[in-house]
């Protein structure tokens, strides 16, 4: 078994953090060890839920001692109130509870196939362990747990369950693993079809690196964006506070890229920032007014606060 100590500790701290960077989405590993003895019945019912308990309690207490302190507050109650309470009750992103089934489907398709194409190809040979099928489940539980509750609510996209696709991923490999082992002996008495598959994959890992390399700096998306975040952070300097109307508040892609590259934050309330962001449009009326900064950009507006 797992030992509770220094393991568990760190687990919460880890969900914690997982939390703190994807939101609710990243709370599913709290349910782990419950789920894993349910599958696997490995040490007692009271060691699991204790675990879970433990963990549950730890990110507990790191956010209340956040919401405490008031600078920290001041940050997650805009989040807590207009992205999770507003968003899920009025703002749908699915027309069906069903949509990350969907999803998951098209997210595994691929490791699904492969993987029932191994079993299929060596099920009459391979003799799976006792703990084969537990632990298949174990793992598949435990990476649902992160999928299923997104269909409670009509807010579902597929970057919410990112966190745990690798976990079904591992479900998959689990149970094909003693299929792959036969296999693979198969395979290390032919001698060319090991050389055959042995230099696809270094032709594979080789055409990945050159890519890579030719598309390093390259956005994939968002190019006029990206252009326009590198101009404002030329001219706004690092930690400042920029304003923009409110209407461009859920722009995350804007707030994101602000943030990773230049330190810049956005706010919505409309405050009278010496910064100032719109869409092209002029700035809400402040006394003092602003004036239009002009840097070239394309798709945004930037203001500054007159003396």
């Amino acid at each position: 078994g797992v030992r509770t100590w220094p393991w568990i500790p760190l687990a919460g701290l880890a969900v914690f953090l997982a939390s703190f960077c994807k939101g609710l989405p990243g709370l599913f590993p709290l349910a782990a060890p419950v789920l894993w003895w349910i599958a696997t019945g490995q040490g007692t019912w009271t060691q699991a839920l204790g675990r879970s308990v433990l963990m549950t309690m730890l990110v507990g207490l790191i956010y209340a001692a956040l919401w405490s302190w008031p600078d920290a507050r001041a940050n997650l109650e805009p989040y807590v109130q207009q992205r999770l309470l507003h968003r899920i009750a009025e703002v749908p992103t699915v027309s069906s509870h069903f949509a990350s089934m969907e999803m998951l489907f098209t997210s595994m398709a691929l490791p699904l196939a492969l993987v029932a194409v191994v079993w299929w190809a060596f099920r009459r040979d391979a003799v799976p362990g006792k703990d084969h099928r537990r632990h298949t489940i174990g793992l598949l539980l435990i990476g649902l747990s992160g999928v299923l509750p997104l269909m409670l609510t009509l807010v579902q996209k597929s970057v919410y369950m990112t966190a745990a696709l690798p976990i079904v991923a591992m479900a998959l490999a689990r149970w094909a693993d003693p299929y792959a082992v036969v296999g693979m002996d198969r395979l290390r008495t032919r001698a060319r079809t090991v050389v055959a598959v042995r230099g696809f994959g270094q032709l594979l890992v080789a055409v990945a690196v050159i890519i890579s390399a030719l598309t390093f700096g390259r956005p994939g998306r968002d190019a006029e964006m990206l252009r326009d975040v590198h101009k404002i952070g030329q001219v706004v300097p690092a930690h400042s506070v920029v304003g923009l109307p409110w209407p461009m508040w859920e722009k995350w892609n804007l707030q994101t890229y602000l943030m990773r590259y230049h330190f810049i934050s956005l706010d919505a309330v409309e405050s009278g920032q010496e910064w100032f962001i719109t869409a092209g449009e002029p700035p809400p009326i402040f006394d003092p007014p602003y004036e239009a900064v002009p840097i070239g950009l394309e798709d945004l507006a930037l203001w500054h606060r007159m003396p």
